[in-house]
């Protein structure tokens, strides 16, 4: 199996395995939960890079910096799953580079806080809102940890030169 294959592998079972639990708890009726579980995957896929790389990409600006050359999204349609990048040029101080790194995680953040009002108001009827509020609020908790424990809030990946 190729590395795009089992990174795509990977992030169906992080996407999907506790979509299903979720809605295997739930009391939605199945012809309500199968859209669900179809739909809100593949917008995680179509969307999750273009805004990680896109604060990226703001922050770098906010903080006075030039955006060399960029990648918001991977080809998934060729099989890339996991390409998706920034160089940006100008970010001399550590603060500079802190934000710019720490910027998507900023977001998620602010996804978590969204998601825990969506939950306490009344749409916890709405399968798709439940389903997609909790998978952002999941996902984002997951990055935040790992980049506290690898002692970096930036990305670990490497990008072309």
């Amino acid at each position: 199996m190729s590395n795009g294959a089992i990174i795509a592998l990977e992030i169906k079972v992080v996407v999907n395995v506790p979509l299903l639990l979720l809605y295997l708890r739930g009391r939605w009726p199945l012809r309500t939960v199968l859209p669900c579980l179809l739909s809100i995957p593949v917008l995680w896929y179509l969307t999750y890079s273009l805004l990680h790389e896109s604060s990226h990409v703001a922050a770098t600006y906010v903080v006075d910096g030039k955006v060399v050359d960029y990648k918001l999204i991977p080809r998934f349609w060729m099989g890339e799953f996991g390409r998706a990048w920034i160089k940006s040029d100008g970010l001399t101080q550590i603060w500079q580079q802190l934000v710019s790194s720490c910027s998507p995680y900023v977001l998620d953040v602010l996804c978590i806080v969204v998601g825990m009002v969506v939950l306490r108001r009344d749409f916890f009827r709405n399968p798709f809102v439940v389903g997609a509020t909790m998978e952002r609020r999941r996902i984002a908790k997951r990055c935040i940890f790992l980049s506290l424990v690898r002692g970096t809030c930036g990305d670990t990946r490497s990008r072309p030169d």
